[in-house]
């Protein structure tokens, strides 16, 4: 485990020097300001000052700084699969934990909390995500508003009418100046590939991949199986959820038929290089994705370092973009596992251009640039 002690002497230094060498800005891209799970609802907190928000749980306590024991817990420990093991554990024999360490996780957000945590981590800019029904995008926008954090949008594929859909996004990026969409299968309950859905499923995502390449957006989409929550807040209601639709087999089968990488060619990430919470990679499967699509590529939130230096070892640096999926997760903890994973790559490449690619460049220079073509 790494000590802030030792991230603070030893890490820092390196990434502020990583920075002034290349000119490096970087990039968060993958950030939830509110719960999105279902546990913590976004009405349930109170403005205690312009820009910063407490849970109601912890209305006039003095000190609440946002944080959990058990899902921080994680990064500190490069989300390997011992504490994955330890984390599902403690949430199956512990009555009522997964609430009670997800409000602790979430008892303060806003712009304030944001910026303190991209500044210990040296993060020039973050990148907001909503989740809708469980955290609309307007709610995001309304709440977050600087200029060093940008905002993709999402939409209710199940309870948007498909007349709506393309104003809906239109709306998105006039007015709140999206740069993409996120998607998210198992919460939101559908197959990244339409045809695998009910045809008025199908109709509507092939509306909003049609969309994203007109506005000229990228897809972010979570990778992988899910630990839906036990308990939802009751104002959610019955929303249903799925536990593997996130599955990379999901996205591409293993002879490289895909729907989604085939027919669009908006720019696609897969959030925690498609294997969150996985004990193994299914690295065949990602070899097939990387070779046949070059406008697909994985973030790094959630995943450990073994993961990333194996993508790095079979892919390259330049498909591999900076997540944390903080504010679950710390990013500064987070960036140090990219750091081990590029330092133990066996390649040809220097790590030092393996950190700024993923911290920056290639979000940068060839997502946003890419989706502008």
């Amino acid at each position: 485990m790494i000590t802030k002690k030792r991230l603070a002497e030893d890490f820092l230094p390196y990434v502020q020097e990583l920075k002034q060498k290349f000119g490096l800005r970087i990039v968060e891209t993958h950030v939830h300001p509110f719960d999105v799970i279902g546990v913590v609802h976004y009405a349930d907190y109170h403005e205690v000052s312009p820009g910063e928000f407490v849970y109601k749980k912890f209305i006039g306590q003095r000190g609440v700084r946002g944080k959990s024991d058990l899902i921080g817990w994680l990064s500190r420990f490069d989300y390997n699969k011992y504490a994955f093991s330890v984390f599902n554990f403690a949430l199956q024999v512990i009555p009522g934990y997964e609430s009670f360490d997800l409000r602790h996780a979430f008892s303060r957000t806003g712009v304030k909390r944001l910026l303190e945590e991209m500044d210990r981590a040296l993060v020039d800019e973050a990148v907001l995500l909503p989740v809708e029904p469980w955290l609309p995008t307007d709610i995001v926008q309304k709440s977050f508003s600087h200029q060093r954090l940008r905002l993709l949008g999402s939409v209710d594929i199940h309870n948007i009418q498909v007349q709506e859909i393309k104003n809906t996004i239109k709306h998105f990026v006039d007015d709140y100046g999206i740069i993409g969409l996120k998607m998210h299968p198992n919460m939101q309950s559908f197959l990244p590939q339409p045809s695998q859905n009910p045809s008025d499923l199908a109709e509507k995502l092939r509306l909003i991949y049609q969309a994203a390449e007109e506005y000229g957006l990228y897809l972010l989409f979570h990778g992988g199986p899910s630990g839906l929550a036990r308990k939802l807040d009751e104002k959610y209601g019955n929303f249903p959820q799925k536990s593997r639709y996130g599955l990379l087999i999901n996205y591409c089968d293993e002879d490289g038929r895909s729907e989604l990488f085939g027919q669009y060619r908006t720019p696609v990430v897969i959030a925690h290089l498609g294997h969150f919470g996985a004990p193994r990679l299914n690295m065949p499967l990602v070899r097939t994705i990387l070779e046949k699509f070059d406008t697909v590529y994985f973030d790094t939130a959630g995943a450990p370092s073994g993961f990333i230096q194996k993508f790095i070892e079979w892919g390259g640096s330049e498909r591999i973009v900076f997540g944390t999926d903080a504010l679950y997760f710390r990013i500064l903890y987070s960036m140090y596992s990219v750091y081990k994973a590029a330092q133990k790559a066996q390649t040809d490449e220097k790590p030092d251009v393996m950190m700024a690619n993923i911290l920056g460049r290639n979000f940068q220079e060839r997502i946003l640039m890419r989706r502008k073509k």
